[in-house]
């Protein structure tokens, strides 16, 4: 079961290690087809007394995350998307068997399975824990592609031997025509954060 431990006392150093290794579990789960089927991702705040945890069931198929806290959810995105602030990280997520709302819950989708499947939106992800904040409508364009250039790049997306990377997204880019809208906003996201 991948757990991240974060504190309040953490610096950032320490919760990018812990989020690149809770991160590395999740994509070892699925490419393996791990079990139990499916499994729990858990962000354990542990400065909290008692310690609080957000826990997200995810199927060893796609990254798919089938609830949070206990609570069935649609795998869908808030409309429009929220910027990601730095601020989220430690005190937003819900805790125990809190519902997550549509803020949280894309936050929190973008932060595991979608940066599982994108080593591109891991970067962006790793800006907010060193403490920027991201609009999550610059990556969605690469969520949006993901189907589309991982057939391109050979990557099998129900259990991804690897993560798709700047350079796949490139390449599915260069494929559009030139002047569509998606392939230059795949392309400044790729230079923002690849």
């Amino acid at each position: 079961m991948p757990t991240w431990n974060i504190s309040i006392h953490s610096n950032a150093k320490d919760k990018t290690i812990g989020y690149e290794q809770a991160l590395r579990e999740v994509r070892d789960y699925v490419r393996t087809s791990g079990t139990p089927n499916p499994t729990n991702v858990n962000i354990v705040q542990i400065s909290q007394n008692p310690q609080v945890t957000t826990s997200l069931q995810m199927q060893n198929t796609n990254f798919q995350v089938v609830s949070i806290n206990n609570q069935v959810i649609t795998y869908n995105y808030a409309n429009p998307l929220p910027v990601f602030l730095a601020t989220d990280i430690m005190q937003s997520f819900p805790v125990g068997a809190v519902a997550a709302s549509a803020a949280q819950k894309t936050k929190l989708l973008y932060m595991f399975p979608e940066a599982a499947r994108s080593s591109v939106i891991e970067s962006a992800i790793k800006t907010v824990i060193a403490g920027s904040d991201v609009d999550l409508n610059v990556l969605s364009p690469l969520v949006n592609a993901y189907g589309h250039t991982a057939n391109l790049a050979q990557v099998n997306v129900n259990h991804p031997q690897r993560p798709l990377t700047a350079l796949d997204y490139r390449n599915y880019a260069a494929t559009l025509p030139v002047g569509t809208p998606d392939r230059q906003r795949i392309i400044d996201a790729v230079t923002q954060f690849g």
